[in-house]
């Protein structure tokens, strides 16, 4: 039943009960949350007494998706590699051979009201997202060291946000664990390929930035930074993965930059689109009440004549 839409909401380092997996509930991870789509009320019991869970229901539901996909729960309001990270769930999940048909509904329809409200009131705030601002700030630092190569540790969607935005102006190496999309992505942005077991000596490269997250992964550790910024004169590390797998003393001031600052520039940009933000707001109110009053509408003509037959 569509009425039963619930969104359970939990911090990323809030772990998913073992009940859920192998079931057709729909699972979203990123660095900010972990979102759980569900039909089955009786899964909400788990969660609901946890202090850090949030829990949505029905019409509200479809509005936090649809806020949530156009980027304005992020911290980098507007953003559009969570449009990336939906996708990429999504494709997961008409794999996996536990599929809710009403949960394709609800997100097929979540694709097509978010690309409409994007490309009337979100475009051209890329500049704001984690590719947009890591531009920037890698632009700048080439041009002052003369050097138009980076590297991008990761495969993933952010890797590719990085690709999309970077690819024609500057040289760009890869190193990724997962092999096979390395290449995939190295053939599509025709990009180099570091191997996944060399990345010790990723110190030799004045420029990289990372996309990797884990909880229980320390990749760059204090004697990686010491070499690299004995290295190099102005050297320059972009940390984007959520959790982090960087453990350094040094900061900003030693070329070393975290998520946290790049929410932190972001914030100073914030006031030129609040505008803009409020308007798609406005538009996700109405396209939710408009799709919500269409599901339950069907439904209860399905109802009807299933009572008929």
């Amino acid at each position: 039943m569509i009425k039963n839409l619930t969104i359970i909401n939990l911090p990323t380092a809030e772990n998913i009960d073992q009940d859920f997996e192998g079931t057709d509930h729909f699972i979203l991870k990123t660095c900010q949350r972990t979102l759980i789509i569900t039909l089955a009320p009786s899964f909400e019991a788990s969660y609901s007494a946890r202090g850090t869970v949030t829990v949505t229901k029905g019409e509200d539901a479809y509005r936090f998706l649809l806020e949530t996909i156009c980027g304005l729960k992020s911290r980098l309001t507007g953003e559009n590699e969570i449009v990336s990270q939906f996708k990429q769930a999504y494709s997961e999940y008409t794999q996996s051979g536990a599929i809710n048909t009403r949960i394709l509904t609800i997100l097929e329809k979540l694709f097509k009201d978010a690309k409409d409200i994007r490309s009337k009131f979100l475009l051209r705030m890329g500049q704001y997202s984690y590719a947009g601002i890591s531009k920037k700030l890698l632009l700048s630092n080439l041009k002052e060291n003369d050097s138009k190569k980076f590297v991008i540790v990761g495969s993933g969607a952010l890797c590719e946000d990085l690709l999309k935005v970077t690819n024609k102006k500057l040289n760009i190496a890869i190193c990724a664990r997962n092999q096979e999309k390395a290449k995939e992505l190295s053939t599509k942005y025709n990009t180099e390929i570091i191997p996944w077991d060399e990345r010790t000596l990723l110190t030799e490269n004045c420029t990289i930035v990372n996309t990797v997250g884990s909880d229980n992964l320390i990749l760059f550790d204090e004697n990686f930074f010491n070499q690299w910024q004995q290295n190099h004169n102005n050297p320059l590390f972009i940390d984007l993965g959520s959790p982090s797998v960087i453990k350094t003393s040094h900061g900003q001031k030693r070329g070393i930059i975290r998520l946290e600052q790049i929410f932190e520039m972001a914030d100073l940009l914030n006031k030129e689109k609040i505008q803009r933000v409020e308007k798609a707001k406005s538009a996700i109110e109405k396209a939710s009440v408009r799709r919500w009053n269409l599901w339950v509408n069907k439904f209860n003509s399905d109802f009807e004549e299933e009572k008929i037959a």
